[in-house]
């Protein structure tokens, strides 16, 4: 979403033009290991912790939905999660 596009759906939600607001969500993208010499200290188990050094995101890439490591799907959506 594009700022301008962010700063309509806003505008819209203080006139009162959506109704009342039961929930946000939010998506973003991150490119902190695409390469391969990309490190970060979340990577390492003695920094970040066990579940900080497995990687991946807490939600899932197709709907938002938070979930925990060691799921291979989402009980939201159904898709698989890498």
């Amino acid at each position: 979403m594009t700022r301008e596009r962010l700063e309509e759906a806003a505008a819209r939600v203080r006139k009162g033009a959506v109704g009342k607001v039961q929930e946000v969500i939010g998506r973003y993208l991150q490119d902190w290991l695409l390469l391969p010499t990309d490190w970060n200290w979340r990577l390492e188990p003695g920094l970040g912790g066990e579940e900080a050094a497995e990687g991946g995101d807490n939600v899932c890439p197709s709907c938002g939905n938070p979930v925990k490591p060691g799921w291979f799907l989402c009980p939201e959506c159904k898709n698989p999660l890498s």
